[in-house]
């Protein structure tokens, strides 16, 4: 889909969805891409439910199992160029939770190295280095995160 944004320029709509994952020893589920942490995300499929995506995209780049959806997060949005077209990414986010699993694989096609469960007081530090709609994101949700926790 594109959609033109400003005069002259168009823009190239992306539909993403990914999660935040959370196991009952407050870890979060985090990956290493392109010499950044990130978290688990990927483009949707045409007509693909959201949320269902969401899942699918954070099992097949981690390889994590037991996932179960808990509630939505704030969208996020982010502008990049790919083959001299102007993209603009729109992200759905969801909070999920898993049992810890020492068989996390990272899905090297998508140039991810590493998959791990990282203390959820570490998960700022790593983010501070990572893509500021990230931190954002986090930030947004540290209360439904928290929420979830005392559960």
């Amino acid at each position: 889909m594109k959609e033109e944004f400003e005069e002259g320029v168009e823009l190239e709509i992306i539909k993403a969805a990914g999660g935040i994952v959370l196991n009952d020893e407050k870890e979060v589920l985090m990956i290493f891409r392109k010499g950044r942490w990130d978290f688990p995300k990927g483009k949707l499929y045409y007509r693909e439910d959201e949320k269902k995506g969401a899942m699918r995209e954070v099992i097949e780049e981690t390889g994590v199992t037991g996932l179960t959806l808990h509630s939505a997060l704030p969208t996020t949005y982010h502008t990049y160029t790919e083959y001299n077209s102007e993209i603009l990414k729109e992200t759905r986010w969801y909070l999920m939770r898993a049992p810890k699993s020492n068989s996390l694989k990272p899905q090297i096609e998508e140039q991810i190295t590493e998959v791990k469960w990282v203390p959820i007081q570490e998960v700022k530090t790593l983010l501070s280095s990572s893509y500021k709609t990230l931190q954002e994101l986090w930030n947004e949700s540290e209360k439904t995160i928290n929420a979830l926790l005392k559960e």
